[in-house]
């Protein structure tokens, strides 16, 4: 009974300590933000996902880039694209190479949705065959590549070329028929039309 009055005391501390993080964050008081962060993942609490971003970015702020990466990369692999902040995690991340990488480019870029230049929005694009491997033809599955069929009669057996692939060993892959590409969903955008493109600020 003691534990449980404890773990609901330090959820109602952190849910405080949440909210004034947060407020401190809006008035550009990072440090003393990432003060009340470092409490609240001390505390044996179950914490929102969205916590990542919060103290990514304070970290990012308080110019501690490597932990602020980390946080930011996590709270991307725990919401994905349907995160709240999946695009201001983006942009992050490229604020992030900027101030710690020096080939990176210093003009202003922002990171924005836009539809997908390889789908141009449909979510499909051509790629190379997965069934052919882009070659347009695939081992024939009767005679198995040897172009020839075996019967067995009481003479002994008999050797035909194979009807199927006219003795060529290979036939046409059934799935791109041929052309060496197939329809699949667009790995740019995974399927959604939309994707994200670095751009110069204007």
């Amino acid at each position: 009974m003691a534990n449980a009055q404890t773990n609901k005391s330090d959820t109602t501390q952190a849910r405080l300590y949440y909210e004034q993080a947060q407020k401190l964050m809006i008035a550009g008081k990072y440090i003393q933000a990432e003060v009340l962060f470092v409490k609240i993942f001390k505390m044996d609490v179950l914490l929102p996902d969205e916590i990542c971003y919060y103290y990514g970015k304070t970290l990012f702020e308080v110019k501690k880039y490597a932990q602020s990466k980390s946080f930011i990369e996590k709270y991307i692999r725990l919401k994905g694209e349907e995160g709240e902040y999946y695009l201001q995690s983006l942009q992050l991340e490229l604020d992030i190479e900027k101030a710690t990488n020096p080939q990176a480019p210093k003009h202003c870029e922002k990171v924005q949705r836009d539809t997908c230049h390889q789908c141009r929005g449909s979510g499909l694009a051509f790629q190379s065959c997965t069934r052919c491997e882009g070659h347009g033809k695939i081992i024939c599955d009767l005679c198995k590549g040897n172009k020839v069929n075996i019967e067995s009669t009481s003479f002994g057996e008999r050797y035909f070329t194979c009807s199927r692939c006219q003795g060529m060993g290979v036939v046409e892959c059934p799935v791109c028929e041929g052309t060496r590409q197939e329809k699949r969903k667009c790995a740019n955008c995974r399927g959604k039309g939309m994707a994200y493109y670095r751009r110069a600020c204007k």
